[in-house]
Order: C-alpha cells, then structure tokens, then sequence
C-alpha cells in the first residue's frame, strides 16, 4: 500500500503532494478571510464618542481602533462615528448607541445610523422594531425615534423583518417605511430628504438634495405672478389657486409632470407623492422628471408666440417678467408690458393738407404744431443792401413737421 514510497521518484511525489495540501490549506484561509461575517470593523472617524469593552471597561474611541464583537459604541450631543467593515461604511448619528456583533450583523438601540453599502458588504442591523437588511450596493438610513423606526432607502431595496412578525416588508429605493415596536409597518411612502444641515444626505444624494433644493426655490417663485401666468397658459377655464405655497405647489405639479417621461398620469403621481410628504427632488426622480427639462417645459409655456401668418406684427407675452431660480428665460422686450403690437400703426388721414389754415379754429394738430413751430429757431435778421434794394423774405414752408408720428411728414 505505501509502495509508491520506494519508488526513484519518491521524495518528488512526497514534495508534490506536500505543496498540494499547502495550496488547498492557503485557498481555505483565503476563503475565509473573504467572509465579511468575519471581517474587522474600524473606527474610521469618532468625534465625542465612547467605546464599552465585553469586559466592562470603556475608553474614548480612537479612530483606527478594531472594535471587537460585543463592543459598544456611544456617541454624545454633537458627536458621530463613521465605521467601515469590508468596505462598507456605517455612519453613527449623536446621541446613538450601536453594538458590533460581527462583520455583516450590528444592533441600533437608540439615536440613528447611516449604511452605505455600494462598495461594501450586507448588513444586518436590528432595531427595537426589527431587523433591517442592507443588502451590498444598497444606501439605507435607520432612525430609532419614539414612538417610530424610519427605514428609507436611498439605493437598493431594504427589508425590514418586524418583531414578532413572520412576514417582511421591502423598502424600495427613494422611498421609506415607518413602524412601531410589536406594530404592523406602515405602508410605503416616498422618501422625505433630512433638513439643510444634515451632513448625510448630501454625503451619499448629492445629485438628490441639488435637485430638490433647485425645485423648492422654483415653487416659491411659482408662487406668484409666474405660477399664475403658466398655469393660465395649461388651464384656461379654470382660475389658478390664489398667490402663496398652494399656487407654488400646484404649478410645480403640473411642471414636473408634463416634463416626466413615464406614460399614463403621472401628474396623479405627482400629487398623490406630494400628498405623502415627498420631497420635491425624489418626486421628480421616481416620475422621471430632470430638472433641466422641468426648466425647459416652464421656458417654452412663457415664450412668447410666433406670429400665425407672414406679415403680421408679433404679439407679445403679457404676464410679468419671469424671476425664477435656474432658469434662463431669454432678454427678450416681449416679456412684460401691456399687449401691443411691436412696430407703431401709422394713421392715414382721410384728406392730405397741403397747408394749415389760420382761420380754422385751433385744434389739437394745429396747436401742436404751432407750439413747435414757435420753437423752431427764427430766421437771422439780414440788414437790407445799399440802394433801398428789396430784401427777400424767406417763404414760411407749409409743410407741417413731424411729431411722434402724430402728423404725418410730407415730401
């Protein structure tokens, strides 16, 4: 049985065959080390934060510290942590408590955490409402308030396992889902962006929070004389809202749903989104709606329109002047004013004049142009020549001269 120990070949054989389970040994240390389960989880970032050890003890986190499993980290008023685990981060809000079990699993007990999962592994965060499942690729923001757990995924899709519950709720991208502990999830709602100082959301949206802060300074200018003109220009017969947010709101409405690119009725979309605290950016983005198109349908509802056959005078937009954030409506003398045609209408007599006659009473021609006749400069004296020789005397012209287009000018 062990004759292929004798052979000339022998220490060969025994060499080779020691390399191959030397290669098989690394391949499943290899493996292992892949397992995110396993893998480190670091203090990338801490600011007022404090780590409690298994053993009891505690420390203020230091940023490049492993944190071991059973570890807890606090962070205070004012503070945060950023945690990164086989390439996924994990932002820690202030007033937050999260314990790292291993490397795709961690509890949120209180306060707020941010996953970011796109260049990352799964993670498995639980919560006193249930466990919530960020899938790799995925962006999910967890918030443990009272009396509710806010799940909103900004990428991929979430699943929120409810305690007590065998069934799971999934919460798709640029929407969120709330839930009481021991309650049923409420239902799917769109995504509402945090405030202007929330340092998450622009981190991992930018292109998100942009959007939606361009489109609610567009209502607020859409709140007045602008969203009264375009909503005249969809809806003729029907009398747009009076001037405030409702007129922002509804012109917005409109707006973004004639610039969406989804069929069907996506301005019902629109409204419903809106009904359920949506924020503007992500309605516009689960209807497909840019913000650029958005800008060029509002442009081309305020143009001013071409004239219908050659020859005739253009006509003019009468609404204001649009003042609209992002938006560049061309410098064109059609916006605003009264509606008039852009060249002045000559007014043909029905008799052409040759001379005004001084008996006629004065009217308003003959006293306009007496009054400019009067201030025309007179003709210089010229001292009469040598010889008692007639002077001739300029002949005042008949011609009547022209004024503003009041009276015409005569070759």
């Amino acid at each position: 049985m062990l004759s292929w120990l004798s052979g000339p070949r022998a220490p060969q054989g025994v060499l080779a065959a020691g390399l191959s389970v030397l290669a098989a040994a690394g391949a499943t240390v290899v493996l292992r080390s892949a397992d995110p389960a396993s893998a480190d989880t670091t203090v990338a970032v801490a600011r007022l934060a404090q780590v409690y050890l298994p053993d009891g003890s505690n420390h203020p986190a230091q940023e490049g510290e492993v944190l071991p499993r059973g570890a807890e980290l606090h962070t205070g008023q004012g503070g945060g942590a950023q945690l990164t685990t086989a390439g996924r981060r994990v932002y820690v809000g202030a007033l937050s408590t999260l314990k790292v079990q291993d490397g795709v699993r961690q509890a949120l007990s209180l306060g707020s955490a941010m996953v970011d999962a796109r260049d990352g592994a799964r993670l498995t965060l639980t919560t006193p409402a249930g466990a919530v499942s960020a899938p790799g690729g995925s962006v999910v923001r967890v918030e443990e308030g009272q009396p509710l757990t806010r799940i909103a995924a900004y990428a991929g899709t979430a699943t929120l396992h409810p305690v007590g519950r065998a069934s799971t709720t999934d919460v798709h991208a640029l929407f969120q889902v709330k839930v009481q502990p021991a309650s049923l999830p409420q239902r799917e709602t769109p995504l509402q962006l945090a405030g202007k100082d929330d340092p998450w959301d622009p981190a991992v949206a930018a292109d998100l929070v942009a959007a939606n802060g361009d489109l609610e300074s567009l209502a607020d200018g859409l709140a007045t004389d602008e969203g009264a003109t375009y909503l005249a220009s969809v809806y003729r017969s029907t009398p747009p809202p009076s001037p405030g947010p409702a007129r922002g709101e509804e012109a917005l409405a409109v707006l973004v749903a004639r610039a969406s690119t989804l069929t069907g009725d996506p301005l019902a979309l629109v409204r419903g989104y809106r009904a359920d605290l949506g924020s503007w950016g992500v309605v516009a983005a689960l209807v497909k709606a840019k913000v650029a198109d958005i800008s060029s349908v509002l442009d081309a509802a305020l143009a001013p329109t071409s004239p219908t056959a050659p020859g005739s005078p253009t006509t003019v937009n009468a609404g204001p002047t649009p003042n609209l954030p992002r938006l560049s409506p061309s410098a064109s003398p059609s916006r605003g004013g009264s509606a008039r045609p852009t060249t002045r209408p000559t007014a043909t007599p029905t008799t052409s004049p040759t001379h005004v006659d001084p008996s006629a009473p004065p009217g308003l021609v003959q006293t306009v142009v007496s009054t400019v006749t009067g201030l025309l400069p007179h003709p210089t004296q010229v001292a009469a020549p040598a010889g008692n020789q007639p002077v001739a005397t300029p002949t005042p012209s008949t011609k009547a001269p022209c004024l503003l287009g009041i009276v015409l000018c005569r070759k």
